[in-house]
């Protein structure tokens, strides 16, 4: 893998399929041949692509300067990414039309010797966008020439955003980027695991560091939050686990390929089950699985009466998280009395369609990313009790008298992710004044004759 120069798209690689509506058990038919047919939206709405992806994790490793290659506009992206006091720093080469017909590199050249000068950092990524793809600019020569002139590593991250469709392709492309030009490689191991975590938040990521704790295990969270050392070090660990698996794979197969680091595979640590399964697995790798019962003996002892009484019985919730923490999240709903209405996630592929196992044949499921317009559709026929999912795409469910509940500002893995959960929803259910204020004040932009019809309207069989 690390000796391409660029990685496949998702499609080609991995089967990804983003637009489907229907129940489980289609979707595993639709995804059971190896080449599937492929469904495409006629009209979208809303939708991140593989740029902005790759931008967004791009930003929150430190020690770097990222220069967004293409128009101001693009660039502009990135505002939207600033997490607390924590500023990226981050360029623009602001493209204009001179530019794009007579080529960029110049401005290029420049943004990059600005960027070092002032910063000093300890690499410099050169991201695409589809300008620049567009005009075939050759990147590549512009980084050979300045390696030569500047002592840092500059690294091209291969975006363009329109050759796929799944916008997870721009993480792959930075991931398999730090693998080939960061990660340094290490014959002899110590005892710490990489944790591999890509769109996790701090929150997620201090629980899940607090539970490795008492597991008595040192260990380094890459790339997400971390500086460029922590990445370029990686190599020394006795093993890797990913918080999801499916995102992270590309690094994963970097570090097994390029330092031996072994891959642990498991479930996503959200709920009782999918955070004991996360536990055991690091426990059985570093020869703590006795260590690692008894934390989770002592941690689920909270959650038995919750299990046993079943509090939200007979509420009806629909989830929009990507696929695995979706399932997993559906499982634990489940378990407290929850019936799951819906699943919509942004795609779905050969490296994450078994979390579909664990979930009814009958449910139904939404693919693909954005598309406010459908799920508006969608929720209005369902009629859900409740709706988790992201600050972008909760908040305006309370206008359809839904029950909102993000999960971009709390704690929603391991433990305390369970518990904090539950508390959210007892708490969001007794006191919704704002909710049905809305419900009974304001509507939704969409015409009546659009909520009339299927919500699947715009998705048509591609026809090569």
């Amino acid at each position: 893998m690390l000796e391409e120069r660029k990685i496949l798209t998702r499609e080609k690689r991995t089967n990804a399929v983003t637009a489907y509506q229907g129940s489980k058990k289609e979707l595993q038919a639709v995804t059971a041949d190896q080449e599937i047919q492929q469904r495409i939206r006629t009209f979208s709405q809303d939708k991140k692509d593989e740029v902005y992806e790759a931008l967004r994790l791009l930003s929150e490793i430190g020690d770097t300067v990222v220069i967004v290659h293409g128009v101001v506009g693009t660039a502009i992206l990135e505002t939207s990414l600033i997490h607390g006091q924590e500023q990226p720093i981050w360029y623009s080469t602001n493209l204009d039309e001179r530019d794009t017909i007579l080529g960029s590199d110049e401005k290029l050249r420049d943004t990059v010797r600005r960027a070092y000068e002032k910063h000093q950092p300890k690499a410099i990524f050169i991201l695409g966008t589809s300008v620049v793809a567009i005009n075939n600019d050759d990147i590549s020569t512009v980084i050979l020439e300045m390696q030569e002139e500047l002592p840092v590593k500059i690294i091209s991250i291969y975006t363009d955003g329109f050759k796929s469709k799944a916008e997870i392709n721009g993480i792959d492309i930075v991931l398999h980027a730090l693998a080939k030009y960061i990660l340094a490689e290490y014959g002899e191991k110590i005892n710490i695991v990489d944790i591999i975590s890509i769109t996790e938040s701090r929150k997620n990521l201090g629980e899940l560091e607090r539970l490795t704790g008492r597991l008595e295990i040192k260990c380094n969270i890459i790339p997400q939050f971390s500086c460029l050392d922590d990445i370029t070090k990686a190599g020394r660990a006795e093993a890797a686990i990913a918080v999801n698996s499916d995102e992270a794979e590309v690094l994963l197969s970097g570090l097994q390929e390029k330092s031996g680091v072994k891959s642990i595979i498991s479930r996503v640590p959200i709920g009782i089950e999918g955070t004991a399964a996360w536990l055991s697995a690091l426990g059985d790798t570093f020869k703590s699985a006795d260590r690692a019962h008894a934390v989770i003996e002592e941690e689920e002892r909270f959650f038995a009466e919750y299990l046993k009484n079943k509090p939200f019985a007979g509420k009806k919730v629909f989830i929009a998280l990507p696929i695995r923490p979706a399932a997993e999240l559906a499982l634990f709903l489940r378990g407290i009395g929850f019936e799951i209405s819906g699943i919509s996630a942004p795609y779905i592929d050969s490296l994450n369609k078994d979390a579909l196992e664990i979930l009814p044949d009958d449910l139904f499921i939404k693919i693909g990313g954005g598309q406010p317009f459908e799920l508006a559709n969608i929720l209005g026929k369902i009629k859900p009790d409740f709706y988790i999912g992201t600050d972008g795409s909760a908040a305006w469910t309370a206008v359809l008298g839904i029950i909102p509940i993000s999960v971009s500002q709390m704690t929603l893995y391991g433990y305390k992710g369970a518990a904090e959960l539950i508390e959210r929803l007892r708490q969001a259910q007794t006191a919704n004044e704002f909710g049905n204020y809305l419900y009974k004040n304001d509507s939704l932009p969409y015409k009546t004759s659009w909520l009339k019809k299927s919500p699947d309207w715009y998705v048509k069989l591609e026809v090569k």
